[in-house]
C-alpha cells in the first residue's frame, strides 16, 4: 500500500515537472485567495461558535446573491460567443463546462447555512473561478480580444465575491460592536 502511494506521488510530481512549475498558471490568484482567506478568518474569529440567525441569514443571502449573479454572468458570457467564427469550439466547450459547474455549485448550496459553510463555499467559488479563468484563457491564446474578455469576466466575478464576503464581515463587526 505504501509503495503504491509512493509511486503515485512520484508520478504526480513527474507530471507536474513535465507540464511546468506546479501552480504557476494560478500564481496570479495567490494574493486574491490570501485576501479572501484573511476576510473569512476574520469572520470566523468574530463569530466564533455563534451561528445566530442574523449572521447565517445575512451570509446565506449574500452567498445566494453572489451565486445567482455568477450564474447570470456566466450565461451571458457564454452567449456572447455563440455564432462567432473567431472563437474555437474548444473555448466554447470549456465555457459550457464552467456553466455546468456553476449550476452544480448553486444546486449544492446548503439550505441551512453555517458561517463555516459560508467561508468554505466562498473559497470554493474563488478556486472555481481561478481554475476556469486559467483554463479558458489557455484555450483563447492568440485571440487577444477574447483573452481580454475572459480576464474582465473573471475579474468582475471575483470582485463581486470579495464584495459579498466583505459585506458579511462588516455586518458581523457592526453587530458585535452594538
Amino acid at each position: 500500500m505504501v509503495a503504491c502511494k509512493v509511486i503515485l506521488a512520484v508520478a504526480v510530481v513527474a507530471v507536474a515537472i513535465v507540464q511546468g512549475r506546479p501552480g504557476a498558471e494560478t500564481d496570479w490568484a495567490t494574493p486574491i485567495l490570501d485576501e479572501l482567506k484573511s476576510v473569512t478568518n476574520n469572520i470566523t474569529h468574530l463569530v466564533g461558535l455563534d451561528n445566530t440567525a442574523e449572521y447565517t441569514t445575512a451570509a446565506k443571502n449574500n452567498l445566494n446573491a453572489f451565486a445567482e449573479s455568477l450564474k447570470a454572468e456566466t450565461t451571458a458570457f457564454g452567449k456572447s460567443f455563440e455564432g462567432k467564427s473567431t472563437v474555437s469550439d474548444l473555448f466554447k466547450e470549456s465555457n459550457k463546462q464552467f456553466q455546468t459547474l456553476v449550476e452544480t455549485y448553486i444546486k449544492n448550496l446548503p439550505k441551512e447555512l453555517t458561517m463555516k459553510d459560508f467561508t468554505e463555499r466562498s473559497e470554493q467559488a474563488l478556486k472555481y473561478m481561478v481554475e476556469h479563468g486559467t483554463e479558458i484563457t489557455k484555450k483563447a491564446q492568440g485571440n487577444t480580444e477574447i483573452e481580454k474578455q475572459v480576464k474582465e469576466f473573471i475579474k468582475k466575478n471575483i470582485e463581486n465575491l470579495m464584495e459579498q464576503t466583505k459585506a458579511i464581515q462588516a455586518k458581523i463587526a457592526e453587530v458585535k460592536k452594538a
